[in-house]
């Protein structure tokens, strides 16, 4: 038993080393990076073509599928070639030069290929469309997951602040359940809502492509512009 937790946690020591190219250190506690996320869920959602790299990607392969049906179509249309040709002759002991020159334009144009071009340019519009699901997918899921993360959010930090209310009345606690029972409870609880609430963060910041950037300690200027902008507008309704 005790082998194979050694090599299960040298197994994990070499996981983390490929992946972070470092070695590990002591575990610390989760830093709590909620200041690095959008304030409002809307706003997160506005922001996710611009940040999330799958959304990137995705509207990266429609436009790739765009331009090879534009190409297609380009190619379905009659050629027109343009030809020059020039020689020069010069002779010796004479003082005139032989100067020819000639000009061809040529059009070319299928007229008949068995149907291979629309059958591609067909293929190319079912690939187009399958990219356009695919973003449409993807942007539903990652829209679905920053609503959970938020919702989730919400609600951990009204059950701590519902905590810290209640703490005034401990004497009636008291007086119906054990004081240690009670407060290993709250405790427990505390910690719960805590790690959930820093999960669920970790969830929006993950989601909008930013997570490396907060854990370096640097915000993403259209998430600190949006603070501003939010401070502004709580200023102004201030009375």
């Amino acid at each position: 038993m005790a082998a194979d937790n050694e090599a299960e946690l040298q197994n994990a020591l070499d996981r983390f080393q490929r992946l972070v190219k470092a070695e590990p250190g002591e575990l610390k506690p989760a830093p709590d990076l909620s200041d690095y996320t959008p304030a409002k869920v809307e706003t997160a959602i506005n922001l996710l073509p611009q940040t999330s790299p799958r959304l990137r990607s995705d509207e990266l392969s429609k436009r790739a599928s765009e331009l090879e049906i534009e190409a297609k179509k380009t190619s379905l249309l009659p050629q027109f070639v343009f030809q020059t040709d020039t020689t020069l002759k010069s002779y010796t002991g004479t003082y005139w030069n032989n100067f020819d020159a000639q000009a061809i334009v040529s059009m070319t144009y299928k007229f008949m290929d068995g149907g291979l071009a629309q059958g591609q340019l067909g293929q190319l519009l079912a690939r187009q469309e399958q990219e356009e699901n695919r973003y449409n997918f993807d942007r539903d899921e990652a829209e679905a997951d920053l609503r959970k993360f938020y919702t989730t959010i919400a609600s951990a930090r009204s059950k701590t602040a519902s905590l810290s209310e209640g703490q005034g009345g401990k004497r009636t606690l008291f007086e119906l359940l054990d004081i240690q029972m009670a407060a290993f409870n709250a405790e427990r609880a505390s910690i719960m809502n805590m790690f959930e609430e820093r999960k669920a963060v970790y969830g929006v910041l993950s989601t909008l492509g930013v997570f490396i950037e907060a854990v370096n300690g640097s915000r993403n200027t259209m998430i600190a512009e949006e603070a501003k902008l939010n401070k502004v507008s709580d200023k102004a309704k201030t009375p």
